[in-house]
């Protein structure tokens, strides 16, 4: 899982999910900047990304917030993907930080937009257009919310 702050300056330890409690490719590594985390079907679920939420996201989240002396609330957006907890759960764990989640089936067409090429169609840029404007008012709100309360 990947995971960054809006402007890209600011990365967690990427997560990585496996099957083998000791993978052979980290093996000869005494210090990667990965987390790796078992799992019997190497897949996400809500055990894992709640304990990646409390013990890795908060803490980097506080950490870099007093080194950079910044206030308010953070926006924690997040797919709508069946692993992630409800946003009330998540929201209660930690007053300045929200969590958004994108509604179902919204989330750009054509994947990497370093492989989409020439086969995108019109369609698809309105749905891209669609899902931007979309994200714009609800960072909008949020923004808007902070500054009021």
């Amino acid at each position: 899982m990947v995971c960054a702050n809006a402007s890209g300056t600011h990365t967690l330890p990427l997560l990585v999910i496996g099957k083998s409690k000791k993978p052979c490719y980290f093996k000869n590594v005494s210090c990667h900047p990965t987390l790796y985390k078992v799992q019997k079907s190497a897949w996400m679920n809500s055990t894992l990304f709640s304990e990646w939420y409390s013990k890795d996201f908060i803490p980097n989240v506080k950490k870099l917030r007093e080194r950079e002396g910044k206030t308010g609330r953070v926006l924690l957006i997040l797919n709508n993907a069946p692993c992630h907890p409800p946003d009330e759960i998540l929201n209660a764990i930690y007053d300045n930080l929200s969590v958004m989640y994108l509604p179902p089936n919204i989330t750009p067409s054509g994947g990497s937009p370093s492989l989409e090429g020439d086969t995108k169609d019109a369609d698809d840029d309105n749905e891209d257009t669609q899902y931007l404007h979309w994200i714009d008012d609800e960072i909008s709100n949020f923004i808007d919310e902070d500054n009021e309360g």
